[in-house]
């Protein structure tokens, strides 16, 4: 009779299990199926022409937008476990890369690089990596593709889920398909790569945290943005190293003078932040407030004749699922207007 009981026991948890797992699939099939809209995944080609990335039922589409002749493409569409990441052009705009990875990082982490030639609408492999690629950016000459690659995909704190790891930049040759590994750093934090046109350096957003040695030391860390020459003679930080407002996304001119970046605009409100857009010259290290909109901006763009900052605006931000729509402003901030999408 006790072995009828431990078989019974052992059954019913076999099925208990199995019934978890199709809930647990299901749900993720349900949730991936409700991605719908616009992401923050654009860029701007010297052309004026948008690329960007919506959902549709949870399936990532690549699409294309003409502003001056009000039409919109689509060129990519993948199945709704998959997502596109970071579209990015080509200086002269006749290559946009992108990565396809999964969205469910933690069981996958590996990457493929795309490249879609702008004239013959053909998509094919750059090459694919077995660790998660997080950024791209081109050299002025087209000839490399560089990016920040993750060494691991895994929590490293038990209040936080699973983040990529030892991140560092890599370059990928283009003509000889060999990728190089640039930099040493195994940051936990590593993004924003805007690389110079010369390829020699480029400039990222991660904490500096290079002297910080205790636990004390480490929570006083702030995020700033950095450069790092590749013929490994130093690093150097870029923005205010007294700044204490920690600073997020940015860009770059590609004269190096000007930068774009995201930072909190009320920080000490004790209320939910407000994310706006700041310019800083980088000759005179002064900075200015660029937007006024009292919202969560993102992801700020230049254009090539470094007259138009584009950048998104999640209106649900602290409210529900991101809610993004894409707008300009002037470069001393004037005018700022939504762009509106087809669809």
């Amino acid at each position: 009779m006790k072995k009828k009981h431990i078989y019974l026991i052992l059954t019913t948890l076999a099925i208990v299990t199995v019934l978890f797992v199709i809930a647990g699939l299901v749900f993720k099939k349900e949730e991936n199926e409700k991605q719908q809209g616009l992401t923050n995944q654009y860029d701007v080609s010297t052309q004026g022409t948008i690329a960007y990335v919506t959902h549709f039922k949870g399936k990532p589409q690549l699409k294309l937008y003409n502003p001056t002749l009000s039409v919109e493409e689509k060129v990519l569409e993948l199945s709704n476990v998959e997502q596109i990441l970071d579209p990015t052009y080509s200086y002269n705009g006749n290559m946009l890369a992108f990565i396809v990875a999964k969205k469910n990082q933690e069981e996958d982490s590996t990457s493929s690089i795309q490249l879609l030639d702008m004239k013959s609408q053909k998509i094919s492999e750059l090459f694919k990596a077995d660790f998660l690629i997080t950024e791209l950016d081109f050299t002025k000459s087209g000839r490399s593709l560089f990016y920040i690659g993750a060494g691991s995909f895994k929590n490293y704190s038990p209040i936080t889920g699973p983040r990529p790891h030892d991140l560092d930049i890599y370059e990928f040759d283009i003509e000889k398909k060999e990728s190089t590994q640039l930099t040493s750093f195994k940051k936990y934090g590593l993004s924003s790569l805007n690389v110079t046109t010369d390829g020699k350096a480029a400039y990222y957003q991660t904490d500096d945290d290079a002297d910080a040695k205790t636990d004390d030391e480490i929570f006083e860390t702030h995020q700033r943005i950095f450069k790092v020459k590749f013929d490994q003679t130093g690093i150097e930080t870029v923005t205010d190293s007294k700044r204490d407002v920690d600073i997020f996304d940015f860009t770059i001119t590609p004269d190096e003078k000007t930068m774009i970046f995201q930072s909190i605009s009320n920080e000490q409100s004790g209320s939910t932040y407000i994310y706006e857009l700041y310019s800083y010259d980088l000759k005179t290290k002064t900075e200015k407030q660029l937007t006024h909109l009292q919202e969560y901006t993102d992801r700020p763009v230049i254009s090539s004749d470094t007259k138009t900052v584009y950048f998104m605006v999640d209106k649900k931000f602290g409210k529900s699922d991101p809610q993004y729509h894409l707008y300009k402003v002037g470069i001393d901030g004037d005018n700022p207007e939504e762009i509106l999408l087809p669809n």
